[in-house]
């Protein structure tokens, strides 16, 4: 006679594997001959890797691509067509209302100046303390290039002229002053 469990155990339904089985089996075998694969040498792991990371890459960035482009080519569009409309010359206008935010040099005083010839015109660079740095003849004026006398006359002249220099947010600055000589009068232009 068999003993109770085994006849108890032969008693029960035979269990057949399920029908997709061996599917199931070869799937999860060749799953694991790929990672064995892949991990066989240094190379192959960081070519799997690395084309992992570049799949990633791809798959977040071709949905970003358009909308940054758009964004990025409406930035540039509107950045030059405000620069093209943004005045670069505000301090350069000839009809710039003066303020004490600026002021140009101007003429303050000069001992006697007589002078020979119809209209000398000359440019004066004038120094942040009121000094005359330099000065270049303007056309429009008599041709002195060659009188030398005229020239020492304005030398002179110069030497004891006073002005006072240009100022920017109160603080003296070089600045320019045309000068006019005409007989018995100066005309200053800033």
């Amino acid at each position: 006679m068999e003993p109770p469990i085994e006849s108890a155990l032969h008693a029960l339904p035979k269990r057949l594997p399920p029908s997709d089985l061996s599917t199931r089996l070869r799937v999860i075998a060749s799953r694991e001959r790929t990672r064995r694969s892949i991990f066989a040498t240094m190379h192959t792991a960081v070519e799997h890797y690395s084309g992992r990371a570049w799949l990633q890459f791809e798959n977040l960035a071709r949905p970003l691509a358009i909308p940054t482009l758009g964004g990025l080519a409406a930035a540039v569009v509107l950045f030059t067509v405000t620069a093209m409309n943004y005045p670069t010359a505000a301090l350069a206008s000839t009809m710039d209302v003066p303020t004490v935010l600026y002021t140009e040099a101007s003429f303050k005083n000069m001992g006697l100046f007589p002078l020979d010839t119809e209209e000398v015109v000359i440019d004066l660079t004038i120094d942040d303390s009121g000094r005359v740095l330099d000065y270049v003849f303007v056309d429009g004026g008599v041709p002195i290039q060659n009188d030398k006398q005229l020239k020492n006359k304005i030398d002179a002249a110069l030497l004891f002229a006073e002005f006072v220099p240009a100022t920017s947010f109160g603080q003296p600055i070089p600045g320019k002053v045309r000068l006019s000589f005409r007989r018995g009068r100066i005309d200053v232009r800033g």
